[in-house]
């Protein structure tokens, strides 16, 4: 069984007052790494990073996992 829900909430501004705040959320069943990178990605361009293209990660023995569209 693996993640089947991701949630990420930023701020931009004070975190005290809460200016801006957005939270992004993806629910999946049976969540894979290729799948949770690509949420990394979609956050990242949503929070106006908009140059990200591809976010990821390193596995153990080296293997990479991209969010590759």
């Amino acid at each position: 069984m693996g993640i089947t829900k991701v949630t990420m909430t930023y701020y931009e501004g004070d975190i005290e007052t809460g200016e801006r705040e957005m939270t992004i959320s993806r629910s999946k069943e049976d969540m894979n790494l290729h799948d949770l990178m690509y949420f990394f990605a979609d956050a990242a361009r949503s929070a106006g990073y908009t140059y990200v293209e591809q976010v990821g990660c390193s596995k153990e023995g080296g293997e990479e996992t991209w969010s590759e569209f």
